[in-house]
């Protein structure tokens, strides 16, 4: 299955795609993930604002690094992407992801505020698919991008659009995730 906003390049041999194959979750249908090599890849190649308001704050915060520094964020400059932001941040062997922020358009959409909340708390699928990708993130420091539809009560699909950057600490060590969540509603047909 093709991405519907994403059309930037697909990595061949992908970590990402070969962890999404376990997912067995009812809820969680039609995903497509692929992580992203960012020297690749421009804003052109995402369809939504919030994603490429995101992806050149990144770029411009990572400078010559391979991984944008944690330290130096500022909200400001992506402020029209705030409602879509997650900030999660990794227990100590990266088994579980802590909510330091938890975009207001997400928590309407998801029904739930998880600021200050764990990965594991989530009732859904998406835990079990986040629970796979946040631990790949870590391991490979490497931007990712998904998508996944669920339907909803009223025959609607929507499409969770993910595009998420691993940010480093000082010493290296990827301390924070920063995410774009977007969902998309579509009609089914």
């Amino acid at each position: 299955m093709p991405f519907q906003f994403f059309n930037g390049k697909i990595c061949a041999s992908d970590p990402l795609i070969e962890a999404t194959k376990k997912i067995d979750a009812p809820d969680i249908n039609e995903l497509v993930a692929t992580t992203i090599e960012p020297r690749t890849i421009s804003r052109n190649a995402f369809s939504l604002e919030p994603h490429q308001i995101l992806w050149d704050y990144w770029q411009r915060l990572r400078g010559d690094r391979d991984v944008a520094r944690y330290d130096f964020i500022d909200p400001m400059h992506f402020n029209k992407a705030m409602g879509y932001v997650l900030l999660l941040e990794p227990n100590s062997d990266c088994t579980d992801f802590r909510y330091r922020v938890y975009g207001s358009v997400v928590a309407q959409r998801y029904g739930r505020e998880m600021t200050g909340k764990w990965l594991s708390e989530f009732v859904s699928g998406t835990k079990d698919l986040s629970m796979l990708q946040y631990p790949a993130l870590v391991q490979t420091k490497t931007p990712f991008y998904s998508e996944h539809s669920t339907i909803t009560s009223n025959y609607n699909k929507t499409i969770w659009c993910r595009l998420a950057f691993p940010l480093e600490n000082q010493k290296g060590k990827i301390d924070r995730i920063l995410i774009g969540c977007v969902p998309v509603d579509k009609a089914i047909s």
